[in-house]
This record gives structure tokens, C-alpha cells and sequence, in this order.
């Protein structure tokens, strides 16, 4: 694996980045002016992970005193299934830990299988379910809830 860094920024100076990326992960992107709005928020950190300076996966996330959760995440279709996925988390578990956070929160679609994985290799555990969470062109998908203690 060719060596990666994750970089945090507390304001919306990458939101055109995160959102370009986010539309090469996704089919149902954020447009830039909606990652500008969040990432002005105070309690929004964007994490952004490149390998060898290009980035290939990012992090939204939104921090409330001592839990955070994952508001979206993506890794580059280039760069799935070689460890990137979990390098981000843990580095943003680490800056988490080093905040003083205790918890971290997540919700992804049902059948996000890949995405599921990678949580419950990161020791994720499912604590619930929304039904008919996300719209997709071919119907409906129920959101899992997931939570991660930080130590």
C-alpha cells in the first residue's frame, strides 16, 4: 500500500474537494454549497486522506462535546478494498481520542455491504434501524445504526 495521510480542517476551505470526491463515491452527492454550509458549522471536522498528495478518501464529521459521528464517508472507486477505508478511521479515531470523544456514531444503508464490513471490522456495533432511511432510484434502504466506543 503506497503511504497515505489523513489531514483535519475545522472550516469549509476544502468543501469543493469533499464534494467532488463525495460524487465520485456516490450516486446521491452533496453539491458544494451543501459541504460549504456544514463545514462553516463549528462543530463540523472534514478529513480528507490522500495517498501520495492525491486525495483518495474522505471523512464529514459533525462533533457534539464528547461523541462525534460520521455524516459521510467515501473512498475513490480506485482506491476500495486495499486498507484505505480503515486507515481513515483510524486515524480519525485517534484525533477523536486525542478531542476527549468517547463515541463515535454512524448510519449506513442495509445493503452497504462493503461499508458494513469495513465498521464492523473497526469494532462498530449495530445499536438500531431506520426504515426506508435513504431513497435510491430503485426504492427505499433502511439506515443501520452503529456506534463505536473510543478508549
Amino acid at each position: 500500500m503506497p503511504a497515505a495521510s489523513s489531514e483535519f480542517f475545522r472550516d469549509n476551505s476544502h468543501a469543493d474537494i469533499a464534494a467532488a470526491l463525495q460524487a465520485r463515491c456516490f450516486e446521491n452527492a452533496w453539491n458544494a454549497v451543501s459541504f460549504r454550509t456544514t463545514l462553516s458549522l463549528p462543530t463540523s471536522i472534514l478529513e480528507i486522506l490522500s495517498v501520495e498528495n492525491d486525495p483518495a478518501a474522505f471523512a464529514l464529521y459533525q462533533l457534539v462535546d464528547v461523541e462525534a459521528e460520521i455524516l459521510t464517508l467515501g473512498v475513490l472507486p480506485d482506491f476500495r478494498k486495499q486498507g484505505y477505508g480503515k486507515l481513515l478511521l483510524r486515524e480519525a479515531i485517534a484525533y477523536f481520542r486525542n478531542a476527549g470523544v468517547t463515541a463515535l456514531f454512524l448510519e449506513v444503508g442495509e445493503n452497504n455491504i462493503s461499508a458494513r464490513r469495513l465498521y464492523d471490522a473497526m469494532g462498530f456495533e449495530t445499536t438500531g434501524k431506520r426504515p426506508n432511511y435513504y431513497r435510491h432510484k430503485n426504492g427505499p434502504e433502511d439506515a443501520i445504526l452503529m456506534k463505536s466506543a473510543i478508549k
